[in-house]
C-alpha cells in the first residue's frame, strides 16, 4: 500500500507537469529535497502545447475514425480537426476499432499516446465496449510507442496507465501494459544464439534476425531511425516464436539464457517492422555536425534525402511506418519547408506527391511555441501527411503571433485564413521553398522575373580571426585609416537607407597577411572570397540579425565581410536606388521570408527575389524617394560621435541658450522624421502596386520601424502614439524625445572637446591619434570665451567638491559659460538637471562611464582609472596615452 501511495503521488506529480505546471513540481522536489529538475527525463524537458497535440492526434487517429465512421457522435469534440473539402470520400483502412494503431517513434513522456488513448477510449465507448475491455484492447493493440531514453519509457508507459486507471481503476492489478519500449542495451548474438531462439522450424528465417540483431547493436544509438527489413513471413514467425517463450516453462537451459538476453530486443523489433494506421510525434532535432560518425553515415546511406538533421529523417521513418492511406503528423522544425539545405527533402515530398504522398495540412508555427526555448532561432511547423495520391492541402501562416497561445486562438478563431494549394506549385522556386502564402499570380514572377537579370548578391571575406583583422574604428589611430584599416560593412541591426558603419579592416597591402593566415597545420583559415567587388557600390545587409530585412547603401570605399553582404547592379536600367527601395519595401519583406525563416538572410535569398519592372510613370520617383530617404539616414547618422564623419554636435545651433537649442533640434528632427516615414509609405504603396498585393499587405509602416532616431526615442511611447497618429496625423502627436539622450550624448561631445578630440572652431576630428601637434593642442576663442585642451588628455572627475582646476563638472560649466554666456549658466544647468533627472556632477561622476562604454560597445575611448571605492577618478583619452601617463595619475 504504501509504494502504490507513492506511485500515486509521483503520478499526479506527472499530471501536473503535463498540464504546463512544471513549477509546482520542481518546488515540490526542492521542498522534499528528494530530487531537482534534472532528474525529470530528458525528454520530457521540452513541453509540447496541448492543443498542437490534439491537432495532431485529431487529425490522425480522428480522421481514421471517421473514415469509418463519418456521423460519428465524437466528431463536434473535434475542435482541431482540419476537413478538407478538396479531399475524395477515403476508404476506410479499419473495419473495427481495435485495428486503428497509434505509434510515437520518440514518446519522450507519452504525452501524444496519452491524448491518444483518450479518443480512442470514446471510440471504444462508441462502440459499446466495457471500460474493461477497452482499457486493455487499447494497452494491448492500439498504442506503440519507442525511446532511447529508458526513463523517459518507464514515465509514458505510467502516465498512459494512469490515464486509463481513471476509466478503469483495476488496471495496475491486472498487470496489462501498453507497447512503450526503450531501445535495448548493447549485446550481440551469436549464431548458435538465434539458432536457440528460432527453434528447428525457425531456421529460414535466421539470416534475417541475424541482420536485424546486428543493425539492432546500435540501437541506443540509432534508434526508430533502423530499417530493420523483416518479410512479412519472418515477422509473423518471429513474433508467434516470441509469444510461445514468454509463457513456455523452460526445460532447455540454453533457450532460457537467450530468451532472457534477447526479451528487450525482440519488442522493438516487431514495433519498428510493423504497419500502422497513424504515426504522431515529436521528433528529436539533432543537425548533422552533432551527430557521431555511425549515426551521420548509417542516415547519409537510408535517409539521402532527408539525413540533414534528425527532425527530418523522422518524416521519413514516419512515412515508412504506415499502410497505404495511413496519415502520420508532427511538430518538427520549420527549416525543411525553406531553408536551402533541404532542397532535396522539398523535391522529393512534390515528386511523390502525386504518387502516393499527400500534404494533407500544415501550420506554419514560428518561434514561440515552447515556451522553455526563447528567441526567434526555433522555427517550428506542424503537419499531417496521408499515404496516397494528392490532393490540396490546406496551410495556416500562424508564425506572426508570438505565443502559442496567441497561435492557438488565431487557429480556433479563423482570424488566420487558410491557404488552399497543390505543393507542386512551390517547384517554381529555385530552392522548392513551400511559399504557401504567396499568390499564385506572383509566383509566376519567380520565373519571369528573376532578379538575377541585373545583378548579383555576393558574400563577403572571412578573416579566421574577426578579433584580430576586424576593429572599431574608433579604436585604431585615425591616420591609420583607409591605409592600413579600411571601412568594412559588417552587418549590423535593424536599420533602413544608410549606416551601421562602425568597423574597419585590416587590409594593408592588399590583404597580404589575411591572405596568406593559416593555422598551426599549414590550411589557410581565412577565405579571402568576391574580391574584385571590395571598393564597388552596392547595397548592404545584415545576413545574420533580425527577423526584418533591412537595407543600406553601401558607398565605393568598403570591403564588406561575411556577416555583411551586399548586392551589385551589373546591368540594366535601373540603379542601385531603385533596387534598394525595393529591398526596403514591404513587398520584399513579404517575400524574402520564404527564403529565409527565422534569423537571418542569406545571399541565396535576395538573389531568388522577384523584380517586376517599375513603370516607366514611376521610375525617377522611386530612385528620387530612395536618395532622399539615404540623405535623411545619413544625416542622422552623421550626426552621432560614432561615425567617422562626425562634425560636432547638433545641440549646436547658434541659439541663445541649450534649452532653445534643444527645442530647434527637436523640431528639425520631427520634420526628418515624418518626411521619412512619409517616403517609406509612398515606396510601399508603389511597389505593393506593382506587384498587385493590395489585397495581402497595406503601405503603412509602424512609427517604430522608422530607423532614425533609435537612441533618441522612447521606443515603448512611440509605439503607443500609433493609434492616435493613424487617426489625427502627424500633427496631433510630439515624438517622445528621450531628453536624456540628448544632453547625454552633448555632454559625451564635451568632454571630447576637452580631451582634444573636436574643436568647437572646426569640423571633425582633431586629436584622434598619439602624439598631437602643438597646433592640434593649442587652445582657442569661442563665441563667449577661451576653449583650453587638456595637456595630458587626464580629467578629474570627482565632482563639485573637487580640488583639482581641471575637473570634468568645472571644466563643463565654463563650457556652457563660453558657448551660451555666463548669465545663461543658472537656465542651462536647471534645463540639463531636468532633463538628466539629475544633478549635472551625479551624472559625470555616476553614471557617464557606463554611457559612454555603451555609447563605444564595450570598447570605450576614455578609460577610466578609479581607487577601489571610487573616491579617486580620472578619465583618459585613449589615443593620448604614452608611458608616463599612469605614473602622472599615480603622482598628483
Amino acid at each position: 500500500d504504501e509504494q502504490y501511495k507513492e506511485v500515486e503521488l509521483i503520478g499526479w506529480l506527472y499530471q501536473f507537469y503535463i498540464s504546463e505546471r512544471k513549477d509546482e513540481v520542481f518546488a515540490y522536489f526542492k521542498k522534499k529535497k528528494k530530487a531537482e529538475a534534472k532528474d525529470i527525463p530528458a525528454a520530457t524537458q521540452i513541453f509540447t502545447p496541448n492543443w498542437i497535440v490534439k491537432y495532431m492526434v485529431q487529425n490522425t487517429v480522428g480522421k481514421i475514425w471517421l473514415d469509418k465512421n463519418p456521423n460519428s457522435k465524437i466528431k463536434p469534440s473535434l475542435k482541431y480537426l482540419v476537413e478538407n473539402e478538396s479531399d475524395q470520400v477515403s476508404e476506410p483502412i479499419i473495419s473495427e476499432v481495435s485495428q486503428l494503431t497509434l505509434i510515437d517513434p520518440a514518446v519522450g513522456s507519452g504525452h501524444i499516446l496519452v491524448e491518444g488513448f483518450d479518443l480512442l477510449y470514446q471510440m471504444y465507448m462508441e462502440e459499446y465496449y466495457t471500460p474493461e475491455e477497452a482499457v486493455e484492447s487499447i494497452l494491448k493493440n492500439n498504442l506503440f510507442g519507442l525511446d532511447l531514453d529508458d526513463r523517459a519509457a518507464q514515465l509514458a508507459t505510467f502516465a498512459i496507465l494512469l490515464k486509463a486507471a481513471k476509466q478503469y481503476r483495476d488496471v495496475f492489478a491486472k498487470g496489462w501494459l501498453p507497447n512503450v519500449h526503450a531501445m535495448p542495451d548493447y549485446a550481440t548474438f551469436s549464431q548458435q544464439e538465434i539458432q536457440d531462439f528460432l527453434g528447428a522450424s525457425g531456421s529460414d528465417y535466421e539470416k534475417e534476425l541475424t541482420d536485424a540483431l546486428r543493425l539492432m547493436e546500435q540501437s541506443k544509438n540509432l534508434g526508430s531511425v533502423m530499417k530493420l527489413g523483416l518479410s512479412d513471413e519472418a515477422r509473423t514467425f518471429v513474433n508467434k516464436r516470441f509469444s510461445e517463450l514468454k509463457y513456455t516453462d523452460f526445460r532447455d537451459i540454453n533457450t532460457e539464457i537467450v530468451f532472457q538476453k534477447i526479451k528487450s530486443f525482440i519488442p522493438v523489433l516487431l514495433i519498428l517492422s510493423k504497419k500502422f494506421t497513424s504515426v504522431v510525434a515529436n521528433p528529436p532535432y539533432m543537425g548533422q555536425k552533432s551527430m557521431n560518425d555511425e549515426l551521420s553515415v548509417y542516415l547519409f546511406k537510408q535517409y539521402p534525402h532527408s539525413y540533414g538533421d534528425l527532425c527530418t529523417v523522422f518524416m521519413d521513418v514516419s512515412f515508412e511506418l504506415l499502410i497505404y492511406n495511413g496519415i502520420y503528423s508532427m511538430i518538427n522544425q520549420a527549416s525543411w519547408m525553406l531553408k536551402p539545405s533541404f532542397k532535396e527533402l522539398r523535391e522529393s515530398l512534390i515528386q511523390k506527391h502525386s504518387i502516393d504522398l499527400s500534404l494533407d495540412t500544415l501550420l506554419y508555427l514560428g518561434p514561440g511555441v515552447f515556451p522553455e526555448l526563447k528567441g526567434e532561432v526555433v522555427q517550428s511547423v506542424c503537419f499531417s501527411v496521408r499515404k496516397r495520391k494528392e490532393l490540396l492541402t490546406i496551410m495556416y501562416k500562424l508564425n506572426l503571433y508570438n505565443d502559442s497561445l496567441k497561435k492557438q486562438k488565431g487557429f480556433l478563431s479563423k482570424e488566420s485564413l487558410p491557404y488552399n494549394k497543390n505543393i507542386t506549385e512551390f517547384d517554381v522556386f529555385d530552392g522548392k521553398q513551400f511559399g504557401f502564402w504567396l499568390k499564385t499570380e506572383l509566383l509566376e514572377n519567380f520565373e519571369l522575373n528573376p532578379i538575377r537579370k541585373y545583378g548579383d548578391a555576393k558574400q563577403g571575406i572571412k578573416t579566421g580571426k574577426n578579433p584580430y583583422f576586424i576593429k572599431f574604428w574608433h579604436e585604431i589611430s585615425v591616420k591609420k585609416l583607409n591605409v592600413k584599416w579600411f571601412p568594412l560593412e559588417t552587418g549590423g541591426g535593424f536599420r533602413k537607407w544608410f549606416g551601421n558603419n562602425d568597423n574597419v579592416l585590416n587590409w594593408e597591402n592588399d590583404g597580404f597577411e589575411i591572405k596568406n593566415f593559416k593555422d598551426e597545420q599549414g590550411n589557410l583559415r581565412s577565405r579571402p572570397q568576391n574580391l574584385d567587388f571590395f571598393f564597388t557600390a552596392g547595397l548592404t545587409w545584415s545576413t545574420s540579425a533580425g527577423k526584418k530585412p533591412s537595407f543600406r547603401y553601401s558607398t565605393d570605399n568598403f570591403c564588406f565581410e561575411s556577416s555583411g553582404s551586399k548586392y551589385f547592379v551589373l546591368n540594366g536600367e535601373f540603379s542601385l536606388y531603385h533596387f534598394l527601395a525595393f529591398f526596403n519595401s514591404n513587398v520584399t519583406q513579404y517575400v524574402i521570408e520564404v527564403f529565409a525563416p527565422g534569423i537571418g538572410f542569406s545571399e541565396g535569398s535576395i538573389k531568388s527575389l522577384p523584380f517586376i519592372e517599375i513603370p516607366v510613370t514611376k521610375k525617377n520617383l522611386v530612385e528620387n524617394d530612395s536618395i532622399e530617404a539615404i540623405s535623411i539616414c545619413q544625416k542622422d547618422w552623421n550626426e552621432h560621435e560614432t561615425s567617422w564623419d562626425f562634425e560636432k554636435n547638433s545641440i549646436l545651433n547658434n541659439s541663445n541658450s541649450i534649452k532653445i537649442a534643444f527645442e530647434k533640434w527637436q523640431e528639425e528632427k520631427a520634420r526628418y522624421f515624418f518626411q521619412l516615414h512619409e517616403i517609406e509609405e509612398e515606396l510601399n504603396r508603389i511597389f505593393i502596386e506593382i506587384y498587385g498585393l493590395q489585397d495581402e499587405l497595406t503601405f503603412e509602416v509602424a512609427l517604430k520601424d522608422i530607423t532614425i532616431l533609435q537612441d533618441e526615442l522612447k521606443k515603448n511611447d512611440l509605439e503607443a502614439l500609433e493609434e492616435e497618429f493613424r487617426s489625427k496625423g502627424k500633427d496631433a502627436i510630439e515624438l517622445p524625445i528621450n531628453r536624456a539622450e540628448v544632453i547625454s550624448q552633448f555632454i559625451s561631445y564635451a568632454i571630447g572637446l576637452f580631451m582634444g578630440r573636436y574643436r568647437l572652431d572646426k569640423p571633425g576630428l582633431n586629436i584622434a591619434h598619439p602624439n598631437p601637434t602643438k597646433e592640434e593642442l593649442s587652445s582657442y576663442t569661442y563665441f563667449h570665451g577661451e576653449v583650453v585642451i587638456d595637456q595630458d588628455a587626464i580629467l578629474p572627475l570627482m565632482g563639485k567638491q573637487c580640488n583639482f582646476p581641471d575637473d570634468v563638472v568645472k571644466q563643463f560649466y565654463q563650457l556652457l559659460d563660453t558657448i551660451w554666456g555666463h548669465e545663461q549658466r543658472t537656465e542651462n544647468i536647471n534645463f540639463i538637471q531636468e532633463c538628466l533627472n539629475k544633478e549635472i556632477d551625479k551624472f559625470l561622476v555616476n553614471d557617464f562611464w557606463s554611457y559612454h562604454c555603451g555609447m563605444y560597445k564595450k570598447t570605450p575611448i576614455y578609460w577610466l582609472f578609479s581607487s577601489k571605492k571610487g573616491a579617486f577618478q580620472v578619465l583618459v583619452y585613449m589615443h593620448r596615452m604614452n608611458e608616463f601617463t599612469v605614473e602622472k595619475i599615480r603622482a598628483n
